[in-house]
């Protein structure tokens, strides 16, 4: 069987051009030699190129990093040095205008290797982003990160990550994250971020920051502000559908384990409005709720996220289902769900009579919660 080296965005403008910084062309001669030695063996090569357009500045990743680099068919959009001298006729290329690569997962889930070697740069960002992809394409398949081929412009992060994961005992490591808007500024106060999810915590502590609020919801569902321990993350498949970091996450989180949580920013999110989350509300968007429903079986044992989770649902049903009448698609139907739901929440003082009747009316006549909801609102106003 085949092995697979798999070359991250080794492009001129990252090794020496406008992103470029030193360390990175220290790895050109052993990567090159690297290549060949896979070549000699009739093994498989895959090179990412990180790929942008003339309008990059006009783009929302420009915006928020006004540096053009690897415009494609550019100079800087080339390979580097020797890297590039390497490179064969037969292997195979890849672009991708972020930082991991769903083609890469998808042109890898039907395929056998003995084992995966990623190499390249930036370590801490796309070579780690697609190191989580190949695994959840091939989640049988050994996956390693060759620490002497892959180099970050900030190795104190680089280093630190991967110590924590090793000396804390711990199956995955994660930071602390800021929101970058579109004028490039971060706009979280990081006096009035929750730092109790610092150090280090099992699983399920963790976990249940799904529902203390939005900024530990997003610590808690991020994929890629995370660092994680091959073995333990084996056999969850990523999908590479809408909401997929949720309920992978969910997966993820509900089996036995330790995160630690370092109190660091050393993610900042760059929201962009082209994403499948930020498009008009289509029926894909109804898996949220599947997705919900899932994570109160994975933690069917803990009655908070339990909890939590029905009320989720309840909230998100009713949601959805007047935003699919207005998109004119067909609602979610699972009023079975929906009562049950509802029906335990009574049971175990987890709802109060205010949300109880509100909840009623809605399973009674959706058009009548329509009708009360909206003189509600009229009469604040």
């Amino acid at each position: 069987m085949k092995k697979l080296l798999i070359v991250v965005d080794y492009q001129k403008d990252f090794v020496n051009g406008s992103l470029g910084f030193k360390e990175a062309e220290y790895l050109d001669e052993y990567l090159a030699s690297l290549i060949d030695q896979y070549h000699q063996n009739k093994d498989d090569v895959i090179f990412t190129f990180d790929t942008h357009q003339n309008n990059y500045l006009e783009t929302q990743e420009g915006k928020n990093l006004p540096i053009e680099h690897c415009i494609k068919n550019s100079d800087g959009w080339k390979l580097y040095g020797k890297v590039n001298t390497a490179k064969k006729e037969h292997d195979i290329c890849i672009e991708k205008t972020t930082f991991g690569s769903l083609e890469l997962g998808n042109y890898l889930k039907d395929k056998n290797y003995q084992n995966v070697t990623l190499v390249g740069v930036v370590s801490n960002i796309c070579v780690l982003s697609n190191a989580v992809i190949v695994k959840s394409a091939l989640p049988e398949t050994p996956i390693f990160i060759d620490v002497k081929g892959v180099s970050s412009n900030d190795l104190t992060m680089q280093v630190k990550a991967i110590s924590i994961l090793e000396n804390h005992d711990v199956d995955i490591v994660t930071w602390l994250w800021q929101f970058q808007n579109e004028e490039g500024k971060l706009t979280i106060d990081p006096h009035k971020i929750p730092t109790f999810f610092c150090g280090k915590k099992s699983m399920l502590e963790f976990a249940k920051g799904l529902y203390y609020g939005s900024y530990a919801n997003g610590l808690v569902v991020g994929v890629c502000n995370k660092l994680y321990k091959r073995d333990y993350i084996k056999n969850i498949p990523f999908e590479g559908r809408i909401y997929e970091d949720d309920d992978w996450m969910s997966q993820v989180l509900a089996k036995t384990g330790k995160i630690f949580c370092e109190k660091k920013f050393w993610y900042i999110y760059v929201q962009n409005n082209t994403s499948l989350t930020h498009q008009k509300f289509q029926e894909q968007n109804l898996v949220m709720l599947d997705i919900v429903k899932r994570r109160m079986c994975l933690f069917k044992q803990d009655s908070f996220i339990c909890r939590e989770s029905m009320k989720l649902f309840l909230n998100l049903y009713i949601e959805f289902w007047f935003r699919a009448k207005e998109s004119k698609i067909q609602p979610y139907h699972d009023s079975q769900t929906y009562i049950q739901f509802m029906r335990t929440l009574m049971r175990g003082n987890g709802l109060c009579l205010k949300d109880f009747i509100r909840y009623s009316i809605f399973y009674v006549s959706p058009n009548l919660y329509q009708i009360l909801i909206f003189k509600m609102r009229k009469r604040k106003l």
